[in-house]
């Protein structure tokens, strides 16, 4: 399960954190604008909103909503698709990072506490585990598993919904905050490029 580059092209803003794909676009956050970013897969931003975190992390989509953590007010928020903030509830750690929806339920990796949560649509805490590495940036649920990227080693890892990891290995790309899937590619955002990479599956 090795992951190589098919392309990359600039990010839509400076300091990119994390990506979602809705179903047709991506979306990206930004911990400087403060913006959420709405771009085509071949790079072309159709339009951003303010967020409702001073500093915008994790993004994710479930299939109507975008849910957001926000490193500001450690919140994770339920917004519309058009940047509306619908309701909120505290994170489970200090400095959450990535999100991601396995079809029922969040999963939120978290910095300080180096651990991945798995939480019901109300933020409560269902289980959780340590993660692999200490910098859990990016997140992403492919249908089967968890894929986690970390931002200081360049690995990314594979892990089962008990916390067992499958596989791990490096990318190559360096200081990667976010991931998502988009049912048949994986794509990365990278701060040290301000790049947004596809990565195909192998």
């Amino acid at each position: 399960m090795t992951l190589t580059e098919v392309r990359g092209f600039t990010a839509p803003s400076n300091n990119p954190n994390d990506l979602a794909f809705s179903g047709v676009h991506l979306h990206s956050t930004d911990g400087v604008t403060d913006r959420v970013y709405c771009f085509t897969r071949q790079g072309t931003v159709l339009h951003s909103f303010i967020a409702p975190d001073a500093t915008p992390i994790g993004l994710t989509f479930d299939g109507k909503y975008l849910w957001l953590a926000g490193d500001s007010a450690n919140d994770i928020y339920q917004l519309s698709i058009d940047g509306t903030n619908l309701r909120s509830f505290n994170s489970p750690g200090a400095k959450p990072r990535g999100l991601a929806f396995d079809g029922k339920h969040l999963w939120n990796c978290d910095h300080g506490t180096h651990r991945l949560y798995m939480l019901d649509l109300d933020g409560r805490i269902i289980k959780s585990f340590a993660t692999p590495n200490d910098a859990p940036c990016g997140l992403t649920f492919d249908g089967k598993y968890l894929w986690l990227v970390d931002k200081e080693s360049d690995l990314y890892h594979t892990l089962d919904l008990d916390g067992n990891v499958i596989h791990s290995a490096p990318t190559g790309i360096g200081s990667m905050r976010g991931l998502t899937f988009d049912g048949y590619h994986f794509w990365v955002i990278s701060d040290a490029t301000n790049k947004v990479y596809q990565l195909a599956r192998n």
